[in-house]
């Protein structure tokens, strides 16, 4: 074979495999576009629902106050959950809450820690794991709600509250839960990463898509009457739900899964009970006023910053929610749950479509510019015809309006310097991505071959300086103290 002809060839190769992804693509955004026209249209509907806008702070402590249990299940963690206990007690807005710790006996640092924790305060109790560790985050929470009937006495728990050990606790958040809790038998607030220097790109992707997720999937889920996923943190649950679980099921948490929030969810939802977002600032946003993630009633955290190890965290959620829930739960719900479920396990097809995409595009880009520096060297053939163009042209106009949109909401959540900076942020976003799917389909597959139950990836967690917390304190509450006031 001549080269030219091999060079005709792979001209060819490469604009086929430029219009195949853009089918792909193009599908996707339709849906995308659908999407974010229903938000839009109930965004301007539901403008004044109780779930948006701002608190009023004497209202939210004028209701009586329920007990709360908060959950938080560790696993070689006595690097941060003491500063973590630390910080709750002394932060948190709210008299009538317990921490409840479940750690295990072969984890001797993290049990100490968490007991001279116990013996400091008298709402902290350290709840021993029946079993060894590892075992899963399902099972020592499944643990840790036994221990809890024990623990409460002639005074029942009437909220439970998911946190991990690298969270900082919003010091307002319990007396949201109190306000919603029971009349949603699930609340979840949102989630907001805490910044890093710009120039953590890694770490950044998570700030762009819990604030795109967050300030719009979430609520759009709810009103369109699907079920409300838990982020694991920062979700509250009545007790009569948790117990009314408890009794029709094996178990309460799924012990099995990667993502055992997730699938909860979607068993209170399967059980008739309602699950909700709650989006709200503690303060009306005043004009020319820098947006900040601090004026949300919001969970905060370090996430990781580095490539493998969001990689590794990434793939879990992938396994988890995509390929596990998919194994495990099938296809079952109204219309609005079906849809979200379709969404939510796209993914598999969506983080490998945009790598792909990104690399395709990046080489037919080269090769375009090497071509006109060598005519010798080919460049993309793509087929003939119009409709090529178009597919093409609307691919790249609904995907920059997309950027665009997800540029919008990280602008509102933490301003626009990181918004505008997100758009730089999306190869990045979608190599991270990709490789944590491909990842996830080759653990998944290899586990089903072998038999051998999926192992749970744990994450290395940080916890914030003093000096960044006595920040993120003084902007969480502050505001809302002067608001107070002056009402």
């Amino acid at each position: 074979m001549s080269p030219i002809t091999l060079s005709y060839d792979l001209a060819e190769i490469v604009g086929a495999a430029i219009v195949t992804i853009a089918v792909v693509f193009a599908l996707f955004r339709i849906d995308d576009t659908v999407f974010d026209l229903m938000y839009w249209w109930t965004f301007f509907r539901h403008s004044r629902s109780p779930r948006r806008g701002s608190f009023d702070l004497d209202e939210l402590r004028a209701r009586p106050q329920q007990r709360i249990a908060i959950f938080v299940a560790c696993w070689h963690e006595d690097a941060v959950i003491d500063k973590m206990i630390d910080y709750a007690v002394r932060a948190v807005d709210y008299e009538h809450f317990d921490i409840l710790v479940g750690v295990y006996p072969n984890d001797e640092p993290t049990r100490v820690k968490v007991e001279a924790a116990a013996r400091r305060y008298p709402n902290v109790h350290a709840v021993v794991n029946d079993k060894p560790g590892p075992t899963t985050k399902a099972q020592n929470l499944n643990c840790v709600y036994r221990a809890m009937r024990e623990i409460e006495g002639d005074d029942p728990f009437a909220i439970c509250v998911l946190h991990d050990v690298e969270d900082v606790i919003h010091p307002l958040s319990l007396l949201v839960y109190n306000y919603f809790v029971p009349e949603a038998q699930m609340l979840q607030i949102p989630v907001f990463p805490l910044e890093y220097p710009w120039y953590e790109f890694v770490g950044w992707t998570y700030a762009d898509e819990f604030a795109k997720n967050h300030c719009k999937d979430m609520l759009l889920r709810e009103r369109l009457g699907a079920f409300v996923p838990s982020a694991g943190v920062g979700t509250a649950f009545a007790r009569d739900a948790l117990d009314h679980v408890a009794e029709s099921e094996s178990d309460l948490f799924p012990e099995g899964a990667l993502t055992e929030d997730y699938q909860f969810a979607l068993r209170l939802h399967e059980h008739g009970l309602r699950t909700s977002f709650v989006l709200k600032r503690l303060t009306p946003q005043r004009r020319g006023a820098p947006a900040t993630a601090a004026a949300y009633v919001a969970t905060r955290e370090y996430f990781p910053n580095k490539a493998p190890a969001a990689i590794r965290q990434k793939s879990r959620w992938v396994a988890g929610i995509c390929l596990q829930a998919w194994q495990r739960v099938g296809w079952r719900g109204n219309a609005a749950t079906l849809y979200m479920l379709y969404r939510d396990r796209r993914g598999l097809i969506a983080n490998a479509g945009a790598f792909v995409g990104y690399v395709v595009l990046f080489a037919a880009i080269a090769l375009v510019v090497w071509h006109r520096v060598d005519e010798r060297a080919f460049a993309p053939l793509l087929p003939g015809g119009t409709w090529v163009w178009w597919l093409l042209a609307f691919v790249l106009a609904s995907t920059l309006l997309e950027l665009v949109q997800g540029a919008g909401f990280t602008t509102w959540i933490y301003g626009p310097k990181a918004g505008l900076l997100s758009i730089a942020r999306a190869p990045v976003a979608a190599y991270v991505n990709g490789v944590a799917t491909f990842r996830a389909l080759w653990t998944f597959t290899a586990s089903a071959v072998r038999g051998v139950p999926m192992q749970w990836a744990k994450t290395a967690h940080v916890f914030p300086t003093e000096s960044t917390l006595e920040t993120f304190t003084r902007e969480a509450t502050g505001g809302a103290e002067e608001v107070s006031q002056r009402r």
